[in-house]
């Protein structure tokens, strides 16, 4: 290709796309990855952490859900063709206690005439969900962790998206890391996320009730000291709710090394997107590959030059 057209450093805009997209089809609010941004380097800032520490929390937090796809086939397994699927609240749902779990089935399962069958496959769920979910949810950060890697992040973002799920009291279902031995970055993006859907579910009250009913149990103790020191502040929430969030946010964005792969690589950035979104099924994996070639062959036979025939690839491979 030897026009390029992505100038440096528009990488966070891309993935800002990118990130709504997940959003949508996780949360119903697409503006949830760009927000947990926002949150986490807000956290960041108050700790006065380093400049690696704000690229990790910023661009793990437009990731962190690339490999919601992960997810798909264990779930579908007992909800075929159901509109009963797990929803973004249920992140905040504590799987140590039983009761969060009853009061989100609750609220969750229509009373119609589907009801015994659903009521049927939930039980199947909740005896099996252990290792499913666990499976799920390492493939969901493995899959942004192997993402990343593709985009040219370095190893500390990598790191940050592998661990997002971890809790401080080690009870987290991925790799049961505890304390310290989280990753600080990871230990914020994971406050900055979870508080962010409090947000978006019940408004400033709930972020702040969740964070002070998990300190020390889902949330490291010193980020929710900062968390709550921060959003006492008149504009804290106030950026989220304003118009032109998207700008201001990433107008914050940190440097990043990934950027010069966007503008020297826009065909493997490509690559990247199209080949992680179809991993969704195995039906459709190197869907976009194949797209991409056949768009490629057409053009040739239509006698287009080669670099109008790769940019008509490259479109049809972008998710």
């Amino acid at each position: 290709m030897t026009n390029r057209e992505q100038p440096n450093g528009n990488l966070a805009e891309l993935l800002c796309a990118l990130s709504f997209a997940t959003g949508l089809g996780l949360s119903e609010r697409m503006e949830h990855g760009l927000n947990s941004a926002y949150l986490g380097l807000r956290l960041a800032d108050a700790l006065k952490l380093p400049r690696e520490e704000r690229e990790a929390i910023f661009y793990g937090a437009l990731l962190k859900d690339v490999g919601c796809t992960a997810c798909a086939a264990g779930f579908s397994a007992f909800f075929p063709d159901d509109e009963l699927m797990p929803r973004s609240d249920i992140m905040l749902v504590d799987p140590t206690r039983l009761n969060d779990s009853i009061a989100w089935l609750s609220r969750n399962v229509p009373v119609d005439s589907q009801f015994p069958s659903r009521i049927s496959r939930l039980l199947s769920f909740l005896v099996q969900c252990g290792p499913i979910v666990k499976e799920a949810m390492r493939g969901h950060c493995e899959i942004a962790e192997l993402f990343a890697r593709r985009l040219g992040f370095p190893e500390y973002v990598q790191r940050t998206l592998r661990f997002q799920w971890e809790r401080w009291d080690g009870k987290g279902l991925n790799y049961g890391l505890k304390g310290s031995e989280v990753p600080l970055a990871a230990r914020i993006l994971h406050a900055a996320l979870t508080l962010e859907l409090a947000y978006g579910f019940g408004g400033p009250t709930a972020a702040r009730a969740l964070a002070q009913e998990q300190s020390g149990a889902r949330f490291d103790p010193e980020v929710v000291d900062a968390f709550l020191t921060l959003e006492k502040q008149a504009d804290f929430w106030q950026t989220l709710e304003h118009e032109p969030t998207k700008l201001v946010i990433l107008a914050m964005k940190p440097p990043t090394s990934a950027d010069r792969m966007m503008a020297d690589q826009i065909e493997v950035v490509c690559e990247a997107l199209a080949d992680f979104v179809d991993i969704k099924t195995y039906e459709s994996w190197n869907h976009s590959r194949i797209v991409a070639e056949v768009a490629v062959g057409m053009g040739s036979y239509l006698g287009l030059g080669g670099g109008r025939a790769d940019q008509a690839a490259i479109r049809s491979a972008r998710p």
